[in-house]
């Protein structure tokens, strides 16, 4: 009976040593997995930055030709109003030179093609 409690107080020993000698061991290999996870979350991290800042300025840059789209259509906007009317219209065709049209001549087509040898 002396045998078994002399065993069994001496196990505790034995297994806290193994354990001790393998947490050196997994100590080493938990600072390499540590210091390869810190290496990627931080790859992760300045590539987000990255992709976050690239949006900003693409954001801007969108906002910026919306707004000159915006103050073009409203230019558009107030001269088909101020050329809505005929006489309006007939008005800037005489400013431009524009003559009117009589009548008008088509060329006809002879054959499958415009130009022939």
């Amino acid at each position: 009976m002396n045998m078994r409690n002399t065993a069994v107080l001496n196990r505790p020993y034995a297994l806290r040593n193994n354990i001790l000698s393998n947490l050196r061991f997994n100590l080493g290999f938990l600072w390499v997995i540590l210091s390869v996870s810190l290496a990627i979350l931080t790859a992760v991290y300045i590539y987000q930055i990255n992709e976050v800042a690239r949006r900003e300025y693409l954001i801007r840059d969108y906002e910026s030709k919306a707004a000159l789209i915006q103050r073009e259509n409203k230019n558009t906007q107030d001269d088909s109003s101020k050329f809505s009317s005929m006489r309006d219209l007939e008005n800037l065709a005489r400013l431009l030179n524009f003559e009117p049209v009589g009548k008008v001549y088509y060329i006809k087509v002879l054959g499958d093609g415009v130009a022939s040898k």
